[in-house]
């Protein structure tokens, strides 16, 4: 028994009548009629009720009926989610991000359009520093890291499992205490904070997380004598710049923060926002977030590493 000889028994049931079942089913009515007795056959009983000028139910054919309607709906359905499955229109994605770097609402407005184009998505938020992100995609907790940066960093990836698609370019500005002596002027060399200690989180000063932010003053060819570590929650890393510990470089997912004052710096140092996911990772939801977060930026750093 095939789904096609339900949908012709279907057919007859709500006809009662060969002739228009098999004009409605665009076949003739001896074909027709000889599906409908081969599937009595194969169940062993009747279905309908041949009189003169209709065709009435059985009991069985009653039960039948109701029970074809079922499977036939329930295949219609699996049919159309497969398909959309396919297509990514339907499913889940979880998305890391790291609420230190999320970036200037662009997360929020490619996930608004996301929702918007894919509305049977499944979408799940996860706050992770970037390298538990990193770790999250390797174990598949989740599909999708969402961070920033910087330096020669955000143009590398040192974990040949992941590929990432590079967005927009994202700038770093200088964050002082407020009545820091810098404060005064309108723009802050690299070199001016030299000699100050720096304010970075675990997470920026791990080579292998890609937000490795030394490498900007290896760059600039010195490095800060000393640094010291702040939280990596959003603002609370900036605390310590607040107390007067020191100073730190941020973007302006960072800002602003209660205690601090934000300078331009006067070279100009790029990072960029960024996508990272598990190269294994098939979905095809995950390939229309990348390609809808890829159409919808600026130019700036923009390339995809599949």
């Amino acid at each position: 028994m095939e789904l096609r000889h339900l949908r012709y028994f279907v057919a007859v049931a709500e006809e009662l009548n060969f002739s228009r079942a098999a004009y409605r089913l665009a076949m003739t009515q001896p074909s027709l009629s000889r599906q409908i007795h081969d599937l009595e056959n194969e169940l062993g009983t009747e279905l309908f009720v041949r009189q003169p000028r209709r065709l009435v139910l059985t009991a069985a054919g009653e039960f039948f009926l109701e029970q074809a309607r079922g499977l036939l709906a329930a295949a219609d359905q699996a049919i159309l989610q497969t398909r959309q499955l396919g297509r990514g229109e339907s499913g889940q994605l979880a998305i890391g991000y790291n609420t230190d770097q999320v970036g200037c609402g662009l997360l929020p407005e490619i996930l608004q359009t996301f929702r918007q184009q894919y509305p049977n998505v499944t979408l799940s938020l996860y706050s992770l520093e970037m390298s538990r992100q990193v770790e999250a995609l390797q174990n598949r907790e989740i599909d999708l890291g969402f961070a920033v940066r910087m330096g020669k960093a955000a143009f590398t990836l040192t974990y040949p499992e992941l590929c990432y698609a590079n967005l927009s370019d994202v700038a770093l500005v200088a964050v002082l205490p407020t009545g820091h002596t810098l404060a005064e002027k309108t723009e802050v060399s690299l070199m001016e904070l030299s000699g100050e200690p720096f304010i970075w989180s675990s997470t920026q000063l791990n080579p292998r997380t890609g937000d490795y932010t030394p490498t900007l003053f290896e760059e600039a060819g010195f490095l800060p004598e000393k640094f010291v570590t702040g939280h990596s929650r959003k603002g609370h890393r900036l605390e310590p710049v607040a107390q007067g510990l020191g100073v730190s470089l941020a973007h302006h997912a960072d800002l602003p923060y209660e205690g601090t004052v934000i300078r331009p710096l006067a070279e100009e140092f790029l990072g960029c926002h960024t996508l990272l996911w598990s190269c294994e990772n098939s979905s095809a939801s995950l390939k229309n977030f990348i390609r809808l977060a890829q159409a919808q930026v600026q130019p700036g750093c923009n390339r995809f590493h599949f």
